[in-house]
C-alpha cells in the first residue's frame, strides 16, 4: 500500500518500488533497476556478488524492447532451484539477438518462451521415461481449461482423465517455474496457473519452432483418446455414490461425461472403430441404462446431457462415410440414449 505521500508501505516495503507512469514513460530504466536489484539479491544468496556484469544487464534490457514482463521472466528463470544462475544467465544471453540488432516488440519475449519450453521439454523427456506423458500436450490441456474451453469443472477430474500421478504436475513444471506456478485447490489437487497473459497468448499461436505448437484439435484428440482408454480399461460401475467408488470407477464416470471431445478431435476414426469393436458403447450403455443413470452421471444437468448426445451424434455423422459399420453401431446407441434422456427429462 502507499502512504499519502506516495511511498510504499506495509508488507511490500523494501520489496517493490514506485514506477512513475506518464505518456512519455519509458520502462528501460525501471527494467535496468529491477534486474540490478534482483541479480544482487541472487548474488547474496549464492555468495557470488560478481556473478553478473553491468553489460549483461544492459543486453537483457535492450533485448526486452520495453517489455517489463521480459526481464521479470528472465529473473524468475535465473531464480529457479535447478541449475546455476550464472549458467542460466549465459544461456539466456545466447538466446538474445546480437547487440545492435533491432527486434520487433515481443520477439525477444517469444524467443525466451520458446527456449524455456524447449529446455523444459528435453529435461522432462530425459527425466520422465516411463509414464508416457507428453509435456506439451499436458501443458496445452491445462491452458485450455484455464481458457474456459474444457468444461471439466474440477481440477481433480482432469487429473483423473489424463491418468496423472499425484506429483505429475510438480514433475511437469520442474523447469517451467519462470512461466507457470502451481496452486493447491480442493482435495489437495494442484492447479496450474500462468504468470502472464503474454504466455497465455503465446500458447495459442504457432511457434516458430513448430514442434512446440499443439493445436486445439490435437489437444482434443489426446483428451478423446484418454476418454476412450479410461472407459475400456475401467471396471463396471457398482455405485453412483462418489465416496463408494474406486479410482477406476471415478475415471469411468469422468471419461463418459467428457467423451464428447470426440466432436472436436481430428484423425481419431481408427480409435472410435477400435472402441466400438471392444464394446465401449455397450459399456457406456450399461451405465446410462440403469435407473436414473443420466441424472446420476450428469448430475441432473439436462442441458449438458442433451449437448453430449448431440456432439457424439456429429462424430457419428462424420464417421459414416469412411467407417459406416462403426457409425451404425454408435448411432444405434445414441438413438437409444436420446429416448432414455427424453424419458428422464420428462420425469
Amino acid at each position: 500500500m502507499k502512504s499519502k505521500h506516495g511511498h510504499i508501505t506495509g508488507s511490500l516495503h523494501g520489496l517493490a518500488y514506485h514506477i512513475q507512469l506518464s505518456d512519455q514513460y519509458d520502462a528501460t530504466e525501471d527494467m535496468r533497476r529491477y534486474l540490478r536489484r534482483r541479480f544482487q539479491d541472487i548474488g547474496l544468496k549464492i555468495g557470488q556478488p560478481n556473478w553478473f556484469t553491468k553489460g549483461n544487464i544492459e543486453r537483457l534490457v535492450q533485448a526486452g524492447s520495453g517489455q517489463f514482463v521480459y526481464v521479470a521472466t528472465v529473473f524468475k528463470y535465473m531464480s529457479e532451484r535447478r541449475g546455476s544462475p550464472a549458467h542460466r544467465l549465459k544461456t539466456v544471453l545466447n538466446w538474445t539477438a546480437d547487440q545492435g540488432q533491432v527486434t520487433k516488440p515481443f520477439e525477444a519475449l517469444n524467443m525466451l518462451y520458446t527456449s524455456i519450453l524447449l529446455n523444459a521439454k528435453e529435461a522432462y523427456e530425459a527425466f520422465d521415461t516411463h509414464s508416457g506423458h507428453n509435456l506439451l500436450l499436458l501443458l496445452k490441456a491445462f491452458h485450455m481449461r484455464a481458457r474456459g474451453d474444457l468444461l471439466i469443472c474440477h481440477p481433480y477430474h482432469i487429473h483423473v482423465l489424463l491418468n496423472l500421478e499425484n506429483d505429475a504436475l510438480e514433475i511437469l513444471t520442474l523447469d517451467l517455474h519462470s512461466l507457470v506456478c502451481l496452486k493447491e485447490e480442493e482435495l489437495g489437487i494442484m492447479e496450474l496457473t500462468m504468470y502472464h497473459k503474454s504466455f497465455f497468448k503465446f500458447m495459442d499461436k504457432e511457434s516458430p519452432t513448430k514442434d512446440l505448437f499443439v493445436s486445439d484439435p490435437c489437444a482434443f484428440m489426446h483428451l478423446a483418446k484418454c476418454c476412450i482408454q479410461r472407459i475400456i480399461e475401467s471396471p463396471e460401475l457398482h455405485s453412483y455414490e462418489l465416496e463408494d467408488m474406486s479410482v477406476s470407477e471415478q475415471r469411468l464416470i469422468t471419461a463418459i461425461t467428457e467423451l464428447d471431445y470426440l466432436a472436436s478431435a481430428i484423425g481419431i476414426d481408427n480409435e472410435i472403430v477400435d472402441f466400438t469393436h471392444k464394446g465401449g458403447w455397450q459399456k457406456i450403455d450399461m451405465v446410462l441404462s440403469k435407473p436414473l443413470g443420466f441424472g446420476h452421471i450428469f448430475k441432473d444437468h439436462w442441458d449438458d446431457a442433451f449437448d453430449w448426445i448431440n456432439f457424439l451424434g456429429h462424430s457419428a455423422d462424420d464417421l459414416k462415410k469412411g467407417r459406416p459399420e462403426a457409425a451404425a453401431i454408435m448411432s444405434k446407441y445414441l438413438k437409444k440414449w436420446k429416448h432414455f434422456f427424453n424419458e428422464s427429462d420428462s420425469d
